[in-house]
């Protein structure tokens, strides 16, 4: 088949194929059912903000128009062709027998060793993929559909427990028992068949009924009281690995208990583990909005500041009264800008630089610098604003910019850009690095950033370009398992 590239790094004709295969399917589907990755996706994309919402609505294809639960089973449906057979171990983990606990160092890997391959490093990676993205802008490295496609998928996987169950049995799957009346295994009981019984028995086979009542139940029912403790998430990798171990410890406690292979599962398994599946699902419906709502949160105020963002560099763009303040996450750019001054014009008269160091005030009468705290969180990051701005220009401007990062304002004396480019050599280090993962990346932007900022007269950056040069880095390497047991 021959694919071509298109706005997302593939063409929708690639994407409508895959509709047809979602609709035609295949027989061995083993994570939360189809039902229950639709409930998942859809009860995520009814809690997205409208910036998320919108991303979501763009990265997918038009054929959806917009339902991302449409198409949140795709992972399960491609993961035994030939080009997608690496992202098999990627929907479950495997723990020691009877050990009950998840140790990413320990169990996140493929069945040859390779790291991070399991569901925690996956929606670790995939997230990293998707912080990349800024509609109207276009990175080659990353397709970001089929990221947002698999992490909406491997939130699901990840709370269902035996997506996290021992080896011996693959996590279940090797454990053949009856429920009722038919054949099935552990595993499947718990992927569909708990689901389906409960749509049978209490809501006629209407799924959408049964997915009403599980959002009854978080918004103003029994788990209304939990739901923020279910979105508390300061790191993200940290916040991965307790969903996994929350599943570990749900498939000791009442996945394999009391089980033995051959037995008939009924009314009294169905009844005790039934508000354990139904509670995952919202789980994991509640905390994929969390992650995406994180993920694409402030891209309608980047379009209000008329931003112009750039990905690769690690730099932003934006218009301001006094001419082009560029945001920057690079150190070394304002460090090179200051040392270029230094050396060439060490003297100047206009350039009052003791005094934009000790705050004093300007010959305009106003104060040249001004430490402001923006996230409580964080009393010791302040942002330090420039005197290019005036003061109500720097009440009106960090609001919208800040939020939590930490960054300074330098401003630029006018003679320096006129005189001299400047180009800054570098390469890109990890933003919000795992520190379980090599590859993993995801920006944290409350703490891990240290943004500076400079001011750019508006007619140098339209007589003069500054470059800035660097390697972009790779993200978390895709390598096909060719025997890679599949659960």
């Amino acid at each position: 088949m021959i694919i071509t590239m298109g706005k997302f790094g593939v063409s929708k004709l690639w994407f409508l194929f895959l509709g047809v295969v979602l609709i035609i399917g295949v027989a061995d589907v083993q994570a939360w059912s189809k039902e229950g990755h639709v409930m998942t996706c859809k009860i995520a994309q009814d809690l997205l903000e409208p910036d998320a919402a919108h991303a979501v609505k763009m990265l997918l294809p038009d054929y959806v128009n917009g339902n991302l639960s449409a198409l949140c089973v795709w992972p399960d449906q491609i993961r035994h062709w030939y080009r997608y057979r690496w992202t098999s171990p990627l929907h479950f983990i495997d723990t020691p027998d009877n050990a009950c606990s998840f140790d990413y160092s320990r169990d996140c890997h493929d069945t040859h060793g390779g790291k991070d391959m399991c569901v925690a490093g996956a929606i670790k990676n995939f997230t990293s993929q998707l912080s990349h993205y800024h509609h109207g802008t276009s990175d080659r490295r990353y397709n970001m559909t089929e990221a947002l496609l698999f992490v909406s998928h491997f939130m699901g996987d990840i709370h269902q427990p035996l997506h996290v169950g021992f080896t011996s049995d693959e996590g279940g799957n090797t454990i053949n028992l009856r429920w009722f009346r038919h054949k099935s295994n552990l595993h499947h009981v718990w992927d569909r068949e708990i689901i389906l019984t409960a749509s049978a028995d209490y809501y006629d086979k209407d799924m959408n009924s049964l997915r009403k009542a599980i959002q009854a139940n978080f918004t103003h029912g029994s788990w209304s009281d939990d739901v923020s403790s279910w979105k508390d998430c300061e790191d993200l990798s940290t916040c991965i690995n307790k969903y996994a171990t929350e599943s570990i410890k749900m498939a000791c406690k009442w996945g394999y208990k009391g089980v033995e292979a051959g037995e008939t599962l009924s009314d009294e398994y169905f009844n005790s583990r039934m508000p354990i599946v139904m509670k995952r699902i919202a789980q994991g419906g509640v905390r994929l909005s969390m992650i995406l709502n994180h993920v694409f949160r402030g891209r309608s105020g980047l379009k209000e500041l008329k931003a112009i963002p750039s990905t690769v560099h690690s730099m932003m763009k934006f218009p301001t009264p006094k001419g082009i303040a560029t945001l920057i996450s690079r150190p070394t750019v304002i460090s090179e800008c200051r040392r270029l001054e230094e050396e060439c014009f060490p003297q100047d008269e206009g350039y009052e630089e003791d005094k934009f160091e000790t705050g004093e005030p300007n010959n305009h009468g106003e104060s040249a610098t001004e430490e402001v705290l923006i996230n409580p969180a964080f009393p010791d990051q302040l942002v330090t604003i420039g005197g290019g701005f005036s003061a109500e220009h720097r009440r009106s401007l960090l609001p919208r910019q800040a939020e939590g990062s930490n960054f300074q304002m330098q401003t630029i004396p006018k003679h320096i850009l006129e005189s001299r480019a400047i180009s800054v050599y570098e390469k890109p280090s990890g933003d919000w690095p795992s520190p379980e993962t090599k590859h993993a990346r995801l920006p944290r932007q409350a703490e891990g950033s240290n943004f500076q900022m400079q001011t750019i007269p508006k007619h140098i950056l339209e007589s003069r370009a500054i470059s800035v040069y660097e390697k972009p880095s790779g993200d978390w390497p895709s390598p096909e398992t060719k025997h890679a047991r599949v659960k």
